[in-house]
């Protein structure tokens, strides 16, 4: 087997959101309060009253690190899966759970998103979580450095078992021959732990961080669509990159991608830039001003922003859908999520555009729907060229095919999805689910990522989303595949 080399050159500016304070100033009850403002804009306690809380559905979580000690955390389901990459020079890997705000800010935060219990340490209110009943798989992705950025080689931690083998994609198809499996050199930490968690049977993975356009994420992403499994994907905040960002796995064909809001409906901004969001935008959900259990000097609550939190606040909207309805699949709550947007009554879905997507998350009327009635297959899946989002925004016309559509909308291709060649493909489509390509309701979209990725020798690096992040520039080239990266650490602080 071949090993890729992958180089990287990585420039960033200004990562920082404000100057850390001296001394984290202790929130009063009232900021708390207003940081929870989502709750009543989603009707959750309304949700929660009636005993809808995710119970029995299990989120993968793919971020930095978690502190599972923080009283947010206290009673809430969560099994930490291990460190999924090592120091290139040690070998060694950081822990996955820690108390060190370096390496766990983001990623409890992050969680907390989901299944915060609304304690905080002194006693007053602290973050709380849209499915609190859920069971969180927690996976440690690479994790940040002092500057910001992320060396790390993706290696499966001892206490997986699973079987990682997994076909390569039909883009890494190359002149003279095909590579048949995934590499090592390949891998990105993320992508492998996503794979991990599929195989376990977990009905929604929630990932905020992106990194480089590796063929791993696209035949993850693959197996995903094809075993009903729902990549809930951040896209890139404002400011630091545009459209230099690729923002992976989120941009990938079939995932979910999500931008944010204020309480206002108004796109996340910083310095009067909003956010751009992609092509594929599936949802936006609140990210702007919410609650969290940490600033950047101290595991007190606080109130941040970004993707990286409208990011497990959509994975949670789908638990609670799949705990409503046990019977629907993942993709026919993601077909009641995309047609119960905002205000608008049940309806087809309507695309609004790159920045808004399908509109805004309504769980309320979401799980009003009878979703099993449904089309059973990811309605974020583009197979007709008629899709709005393969529509040219300047000639407003659409290409002839799928392989013409968008860039974005290219990998995976349904031939990766369905292929009977593939080993860890089914023989033959579910029942109930057509294949994309064949006659049957178009599917729409996919997820979006925010950051930076870089990618070392037989690993990657990938840092997180960042409100107001800096700006980025990465090249990669392997061996005739380019693989163009930017990321931003998603900060809390």
């Amino acid at each position: 087997m071949k090993n890729f080399i992958f180089g990287a050159l990585l420039s960033i500016l200004g990562l920082a959101l404000v100057p850390p304070a001296a001394a984290a100033p202790v929130l009063d009850e009232q900021s708390r309060e207003a940081g929870l403002w989502h709750f009543d804009r989603l009707h959750l306690d309304e949700i929660h009253e009636l005993g809808i809380t995710g119970e029995g559905v299990t989120i993968a979580v793919i971020d930095d690190g978690i502190n599972t000690q923080v009283p947010e955390l206290a009673g809430a389901n969560i099994d930490v899966k291990g460190r999924w990459c090592v120091d290139f020079e040690s070998g060694e890997a950081q822990p996955a759970e820690s108390t060190d705000l370096e390496i766990s800010e983001h990623g409890t935060s992050v969680v907390s998103m989901i299944v915060g219990n609304g304690a905080a340490a002194d006693g007053g209110t602290g973050a709380r979580g849209v499915a609190p009943g859920a069971n969180i798989w927690f996976y440690a992705g690479s994790p940040s450095t002092e500057d910001g950025s992320v060396t790390c080689r993706p290696m499966q931690p001892e206490e997986s078992t699973t079987e990682l083998t997994i076909r390569a994609p039909s883009s890494m198809e190359i002149e003279g021959g095909e590579f048949e499996f995934i590499d090592d050199g390949a891998w990105e930490a993320e992508a492998m732990a996503a794979l991990d968690a599929i195989r376990n049977g977990a009905d929604v993975i929630s990932i905020s961080v992106v990194g480089g356009g590796s063929p791993s994420w696209e035949t993850v992403v693959a197996e995903a669509v094809r075993e009903g499994v729902v990549i809930v994907a951040g896209t890139s905040n404002p400011g630091g990159g545009g459209g230099l960002v690729s923002d992976v796995p989120a941009t990938y064909n079939g995932a979910v991608a999500v931008n944010s809001v204020d309480s206002d409906a108004e796109i996340i901004s910083v310095d009067g830039e909003r956010a751009d969001g992609s092509t594929n935008l599936a949802v936006v959900a609140p990210g702007v001003e919410l609650l969290v259990p940490s600033s950047s000097t101290a595991w007190s609550p606080t109130i941040s922003g970004g993707n990286s939190l409208a990011t497990p606040i959509v994975a949670a909207v789908v638990a609670l859908g799949l705990e409503n309805q046990p019977e629907a699949s993942a993709h026919q709550i993601l077909q009641a999520m995309i047609r119960t947007t905002g205000s608008r009554e049940f309806g087809e879905p309507e695309w609004i555009d790159r920045r808004y997507g399908y509109g805004v998350v309504n769980p309320k009327a979401m799980l009003e729907v009878d979703a099993v009635e449904l089309p059973e297959e990811n309605p974020l899946f583009v197979s007709d060229p008629e899709d709005p989002r393969c529509t040219d925004s300047l000639t407003g016309e659409n290409p002839r095919s799928v392989a013409e559509c968008l860039e974005w909308s290219i990998t995976p291709v349904p031939e990766d999805v369905w292929s009977e060649a593939n080993p860890s493909a089914q023989d033959e489509v579910p029942e109930g689910e057509a294949a994309p390509g064949t006659p049957a309701e178009p599917s729409e979209g996919e997820a979006s990522g925010e950051g930076l990725a870089e990618q070392e020798e037989t690993g990657s690096v990938t840092t997180w989303i960042v409100i107001g992040g800096g700006v980025l520039l990465l090249l990669v080239t392997i061996t005739g595949l380019v693989l163009v990266k930017n990321a931003r650490r998603a900060s809390n602080r």
